[in-house]
């Protein structure tokens, strides 16, 4: 959390998920800058009005605020490290390329725990949440991710695979994969879709209406690398939230972003 005009919105976005997942809220400010009783003020001040932003939202919210002395990356790190989510705000007028500044560039591809990047013009509504799969082992990351958010706000999950190879036939792929995401979570209703078209575009219409748009990126190691799968990520083309899942290197973990993975949730290869 900041003083920018986009942290209010963050603040709503993140006490709804918390209130939705049954869990709860904790709000940090780093203070790097805090080096006298003007500068602490100012961050207690920022901590207290983006509490009463939740507190409005979900009056029974269990809410926490924090102040991390120092860098705000590796506080959000190590608090990933225990968490569902982390909520970062963008600014209202974002573009894909601010996915690539702190402290976005350092937290994707790094947090434990998926990312959702919110934005001023995103609403707290929406008619289903949406999945984008590619057919690398980040799918496995993305589902999870997809499914528990579609369960947690009791909405129907549309998956979507853009511009797919023509020798590629996801659908029976994909069908397989969606029937065994549906034992852990049978209240979901999946549904299905290969569309050709730029990335871009296709992602900008299916996300209309949304309340979730589901990425995935592969997990990094170093701090600042190159996030190559932004380039394909329709992060800021889309119409609502995105949430970005962490995707694995090493086949398919029984757990994922902190959600169970169901037998037989093998990451797809093309």
């Amino acid at each position: 959390m900041d003083d920018s005009a986009t942290a209010p919105y963050a603040a709503a976005w993140a006490a709804a998920e918390a209130a939705a997942r049954g869990g709860r809220l904790t709000i940090m400010h780093a203070t790097g800058y805090a080096v006298d009783a003007p500068d602490t003020r100012r961050a207690t001040d920022i901590l207290d009005t983006a509490r009463e932003v939740a507190r409005r939202e979900h009056p029974r919210l269990g809410i926490a605020t924090r102040i991390v002395d120092g860098d705000l990356v590796h506080g959000l790190l190590d608090a990933a490290e225990d968490a569902q989510l982390v909520v970062l705000g963008l600014g209202s007028g974002a573009t894909a390329g601010a996915v690539r500044e702190p402290p976005a560039v350092d937290l994707l591809g790094r947090a434990s725990c998926p990312v959702l990047l919110v934005r001023r013009l995103d609403v707290l509504s929406g008619s289903s949440v949406v999945a984008c799969v590619d057919g690398s082992p980040v799918d496995t990351a993305v589902l999870s991710s997809a499914f528990a958010a579609a369960a947690a706000h009791r909405l129907p999950l549309r998956v979507i695979d853009v511009d797919p190879p023509r020798s590629y036939e996801p659908a029976e792929l994909v069908a397989a994969e969606l029937q065994c995401w549906s034992g852990p979570y049978p209240e979901v209703r999946a549904t299905f879709e290969a569309v050709q078209g730029r990335p871009a575009t296709v992602v900008a219409q299916r996300s209309a209406g949304a309340r979730l748009l589901v990425v995935g990126i592969p997990r990094r190691r170093s701090r600042g690398a190159a996030v190559g799968s932004t380039d394909r990520l329709p992060a800021l083309e889309s119409r609502c939230p995105v949430l970005v899942a962490i995707g694995s290197d090493s086949g398919p973990p029984r757990r994922v972003n902190g959600y169970d993975t169901p037998w037989g949730a093998a990451p797809r290869g093309r």
